[in-house]
């Protein structure tokens, strides 16, 4: 299931636009769910994977 999410949203990992609307919503979701260190930690070392231009 996770897999068939990730290719419907191929399109938007490979936009120029990712890594910038991905970091907004990462501080976004980290202030809103007020993630400890070790959480933002985990966050910040995931985020480059996601886009396929980074």
């Amino acid at each position: 299931m996770l897999a068939a999410a990730l290719k419907d949203t191929r399109w938007q990992r490979t936009s120029p636009s990712c890594a910038p609307r991905l970091g907004v919503a990462a501080v976004r979701a980290a202030y809103g769910h007020e993630l400890d260190a070790l959480h933002v930690e985990g966050l910040v070392r995931a985020l480059p994977s996601v886009c396929a231009d980074s």
